[in-house]
């Protein structure tokens, strides 16, 4: 089979989470190894990693505003076209929409970047930093050009998220990872510092955002041929693979399932107000991942306030080695989210319920096993670290409940997004946020830096938790017990020393030896999963 054809198949579930989520696997712990590798080719110098600390959240939060939130709309409704055979048409009319904001947007912003180093990079009055104004300016510049190219390649990603190409995203993300990996050492060698970091990062995220461009648009050619049955016979066969949601059920079939009115709402006129209904989506989402990105960054942009660049560069360091943590978990939900759309548009919401929860259940489990490996056996790897970071391993365990938290939090978001609700998202993260600022300044006078990453895990895992609470009661959602009990199971994560590793033994004796968090229903379910994820391995083999 033709190799660009094969990275276009639409993928089952099962079929997702053994590509895409074993691909970002390997992908973050390449990220953990290449953190190591820059810090340890900066020499010592940790005030620049603190700059590229500072850049990459200068570009994230950009970013996330450049096209406000327009992938998360495309994730969301991409299947809502393509179920009504508009999706050519939709991706032609929102591709020059999303790029014409995006370059307006970050030429804003670059008529703003004086006023945003300022905000951004600079520390108290008294704090002595080695790098000059001018030189942060061009770490700004650097970053919002970085902006605008993280921002599309957002937008590649969700719209080929939301047609479950999932193939198309893992090389695409495993192909960044490495040519950024290789370009990057080869830049700190030539130049070590932040400039050539955010160099590299631009140069590779322009690549592969072009080359995912072309095969995007592909693949939306071939879904739309397909959907307007124009396509030959084995079109299907190669786009559609055997065992997905869409092999056994036409896009017309499909369509009148969702509505009996369809044709009737999708006249040219109606088309235009979808469009406009995925972008004001994505623009109320725009507010929920400005303040779940603000989140990350709040107790960092503290700690350079108050310390200075060079604390900043170790506070970021632990930052980066603890973030894979949520990508990780992240990566699963965008599986889980898409899939569980999927059947929600179909008015399949038993089902959809029953996969959300045994999914949140699985991954948060597992990514808090991960999180407790990395706690028990901090003194084997400590020894590795560059001896300028060692001290601040504390740092690193505070932030491993802040992405606990983060992820556990991600059931709530997907009921949010699924009932388009996203400013419920916006509110859960404020909550969040308010608290990690309140409790860093606070703890900061007491612990520095250790006390404001404990801040940021603290305060999002208390406040965002307890809005959750309060948002899944007003709307009577409908969850089962052991899914509340997985919402409290982070707080294993503040009992010191081996009580953690001692708790998730429990845990998983509970796991398995009780329905008291997975239900008898969800240990089946898993169990038709890892059937077919065998089968899959199987067929790979033969």
């Amino acid at each position: 089979m033709h190799v660009a054809l094969r990275l276009l198949k639409v993928s089952s579930l099962a079929t997702s989470l053994g590509l895409y989520v074993p691909a970002v696997i390997g992908q973050k712990l390449l990220g953990m190894l290449r953190i190591l590798l820059f810090a340890y080719l900066l020499r010592g110098a940790m005030d620049e990693f603190g700059l590229w600390g500072l850049g990459l959240m200068v570009f994230n939060l950009v970013a996330a505003v450049v096209t406000l939130g327009s992938n998360n709309g495309l994730m969301r409704y991409a299947s809502h076209f393509d179920v009504r055979n508009r999706l050519e048409e939709f991706h032609r009319r929102v591709r020059w929409a999303v790029l014409i904001l995006a370059v307006v947007l970050t030429a804003v912003a670059f008529a703003c970047s004086e006023w945003i180093t300022r905000a951004a990079f600079s520390s108290k009055p008294d704090v002595a930093n080695r790098v000059s104004f001018d030189r942060q300016l061009l770490v700004c510049w650097l970053a919002l050009g970085n902006a605008l190219v993280v921002a599309l390649y957002h937008n590649i990603l969700g719209f080929a998220m939301g047609l479950r190409m999932y193939r198309l995203a893992a090389v695409l993300e495993v192909s960044f990872s490495v040519a950024f990996t290789v370009v990057g050492i080869v830049a700190m060698t030539l130049v070590p510092g932040s400039l050539a970091l955010l160099s590299a990062h631009l140069g590779v995220l322009v690549a592969v955002v072009f080359a995912g461009a072309i095969l995007l648009r592909k693949a939306v050619f071939l879904l739309a041929r397909e959907g307007a049955g124009r396509s030959p016979g084995d079109v299907q066969q190669v786009l559609i693979e055997p065992g997905s949601e869409a092999e056994d059920i036409s896009p017309p079939a499909l369509a009148r399932g969702v509505s009996d009115h369809a044709g009737e709402r999708e006249s040219s006129g109606a088309s235009h107000v979808s469009i406009r209904q995925v972008f004001a989506f994505g623009g109320v989402s725009l507010v929920g991942n400005l303040l779940w990105q603000a989140a990350v960054y709040i107790s960092f942009w503290l700690v350079n306030k108050e310390y200075g660049h060079e604390s900043a560069g170790v506070f970021a360091f632990f930052l980066m080695l603890a973030q894979p943590i949520m990508f990780l978990g992240n990566a699963a939900w965008t599986v889980l989210f898409t899939h569980v759309a999927r059947r929600w548009e179909e008015n399949r919401k038993p089902e959809a319920m029953l996969s959300l929860q045994a999914g949140y259940k699985a991954v948060t489990l597992s990514v808090l096993a991960i999180a407790v490996l990395l706690k028990a056996t901090a003194p084997l790897w400590q020894g590795v670290l560059p001896a300028s970071l060692r001290g601040g391993v504390g740092v690193f365990f505070g932030l491993l409940l802040f992405f606990q938290a983060m992820n556990h939090l991600s059931l709530v978001t997907i009921l949010a997004r699924l009932r388009e609700r996203p400013g419920v998202v916006g509110a859960i993260m404020a909550a969040g946020g308010a608290a990690n600022y309140v409790l860093a300044r606070w703890w900061m006078g007491s612990y520095g830096m250790t006390g404001a990453a404990w801040a940021a895990g603290v305060g999002v895992f208390v406040a965002g938790g307890a809005l959750s609470v309060v948002y899944l009661a007003l709307s009577r959602t409908s969850l089962r017990g052991g899914t509340w009990l997985a919402m409290l199971l982070p707080a294993i994560l503040l009992i010191p020393s081996w009580g953690p590793a001692c708790a998730m033994v429990v845990i998983l004796a509970v796991v398995a030896l009780t329905p008291w968090i997975f239900s008898p229903e969800e240990k089946k379910l898993f169990g038709e999963f890892v059937e077919v994820v065998r089968e899959r391995i199987r067929k790979l083999r033969s």
